[in-house]
């Protein structure tokens, strides 16, 4: 910061005297002149002071500590002190000890022995003015500078060199759980306690070696925070040194709760290995569907050639569907390689599930009920049937396989309405596709991995894995979102919300339709 020369401001600067004995007034007031400075006033009580102070807004007060009234020259700094930005200069004759410390409390900016001198009075106003515009300056930056750090999405802890905390903002309250006021004095390793067994890390041992070294310094990647409950929660920090002319004077660590960013990288990741994947599986796919079209060309003209009476035509006929079922596999393969594109379309999801209702009843078999509850006035969405179908066998197929010893499954639609991220009272529209079952349900490991391709917990030959990868991979492209609600012994509860483009009639139900229908 860089601060002007102490030099007599030009034209002079606004003086107010506060002093009892007309004659040292008259005379001061003479002196003030002839260096150049104006004179707001002159009181010689404290109340009349207050008055002209607040009427006249001077730049500095001459105070004589023992002035008319109820109050004294120290009692009327002190109020000036709360009530005024003015520095103050005591003119006194008394320099006793306990007067000396009474005045020392309200900060002055100087003291003038009387009789005044001229030569003493203008150096003593100069160096009071210029040290109240030092202070000025510094409390403002440091204002400006407090209210950054409050801002800063970031915690920010100031330490002093001995590591004990000066400043907490208030992203640091709220990742610590200690307040400013809590925290001022205190070791900065107890508000911010580090976790890392293998490094057995503690910040109070971490900061003395980054102060000696004076430069700045990055927490160990992995390293997490504990919280006042004693929970742990990951944390990424820098820790930079505070220097004052080349000697470091503290530090500034700057943390923030990891898990966004980790939460981030990991999707990132998932993102990276179900592209690989999805190339991987396009590029099987397309060799497979050759090789099958060869196998599935030659049985036909085989069985075309032998009567069905021949020994063989039957292992043809199962050659056959095993083909046809690897087919299925390659078809699965593409969608999830998006290599097969849709022919999006505004679609009623009631009318796909009324239109499974067969095929649902079909795929769940003896001891299964099926319950479907439609929302009559559903609006539509933009998208492929052939995908909304897959979408809901898919569910039904997972949910029938969920229930060996048999159960009830319930399909729902509805219109749902969702508050946008970090758009507090805005929504976005959506209709929901539930398929709920009352299953063996699954354990959080199995919930995590659920969309992962060719992660299956059925026995060999029962499934691929592919199924729920692939509807996860269509709601995404649909701009949709999938809530999954299970626990063992529970059932679970799947919901598909998909943008809602239109509401009303389009998706009413036909009246010969019921809006509920049990097996």
């Amino acid at each position: 910061m860089q601060t002007a020369p102490i030099t007599t401001p030009a034209g002079g600067a606004n003086i107010f005297i506060v002093e009892d004995e007309g004659i040292i007034a008259h005379n001061i007031q003479s002196d003030l002149r002839k260096a150049g400075y104006r004179v707001a006033g002159v009181a010689d009580s404290g109340r009349d002071a207050l008055e002209q102070i607040a009427r006249s807004r001077p730049e500095l007060i001459l105070m004589d500590i023992r002035i008319r009234g109820d109050m004294d020259g120290i009692e009327l700094a002190r109020r000036v002190q709360e009530q005024f930005d003015v520095p103050v200069v005591y003119l006194t004759a008394h320099s006793d000890m306990e007067t000396l410390q009474r005045a020392k409390v309200t900060g002055p900016f100087g003291y003038l022995a009387k009789p005044v001198q001229q030569s003493s009075l203008s150096s003593s106003i100069e160096i009071a003015l210029y040290k109240h515009r030092v202070e000025s300056e510094l409390r403002q930056q440091r204002a400006w500078l407090e209210t950054i750090l409050s801002h800063m999405a970031d915690g920010v802890i100031v330490t002093d060199d001995a590591g004990k905390i000066r400043f907490l903002n208030a992203a640091a309250e709220s990742l610590t759980g200690w307040t400013a006021a809590q925290a001022a004095g205190q070791q900065a390793g107890n508000v911010l306690p580090l976790v890392e067994p293998e490094l057995d890390l503690s910040l109070d041992e971490f900061l003395p070696e980054a102060i000696a070294k004076g430069v700045p310094a990055t927490l160990p990647s992995g390293v997490s925070a504990l919280n006042p409950t004693g929970d742990a929660y990951p944390v990424d920090g820098e820790l930079a040194p505070s220097l004052d002319e080349g000697k470091v004077v503290g530090t500034v660590i700057t943390f923030r709760n990891a898990l966004p960013r980790r939460r981030e990288e990991q999707e990132r990741r998932h993102q990276q290995k179900m592209l690989a994947v999805g190339r991987l599986a396009a590029g099987v796919a397309h060799d497979f569907n050759n090789l099958l079209t060869v196998i599935l060309g030659y049985t036909d003209q085989a069985i075309s050639v032998l009567s069905s009476r021949h020994p063989v035509s039957r292992d043809l006929e199962e050659v056959k569907k095993a083909g046809e079922m690897a087919a299925t596999i390659t078809k699965q393969l593409l969608t999830f390689s998006r290599k097969q594109e849709g022919e999006p379309e505004t679609v009623n999801l009631n009318a796909i599930v009324r239109n499974h209702d067969a095929l649902c009843r079909q795929l769940m078999g003896p001891g299964i009920g099926l319950s479907t509850t439609l929302e009559p006035a559903l609006g539509g969405v933009f998208a492929d049937q052939g995908q909304l179908s897959q979408i809901l066998v898919n569910l039904v197929t997972n949910a029938r396989d969920a229930m060996p010893e048999g159960g009830l499954l319930r399909i729902q639609t509805a219109n749902v309405d969702l508050e946008k991220t970090g758009s507090p009272g805005s929504t976005n529209e959506y209709v929901a596709l539930i398929v709920e079952d009352t299953g063996v349900g699954m354990n959080s490991e199995t919930a995590e991995r659920l969309f992962e391709p060719f992660f299956t917990t059925k026995f060999p030959g029962r499934g691929t894995g592919l199924g729920l990868s692939i509807v996860d991979s269509i709601v995404r492209d649909l701009g949709g979102t999938i809530d999954v609600e299970s626990a063992p012994g529970c059932g679970t509860t799947f919901t598909i919300y998909l943008p809602r483009v239109e509401s009303g009639v389009a998706g009413r139900l036909d009246s010969s339709v019921p809006q509920t229908t049990v097996q």
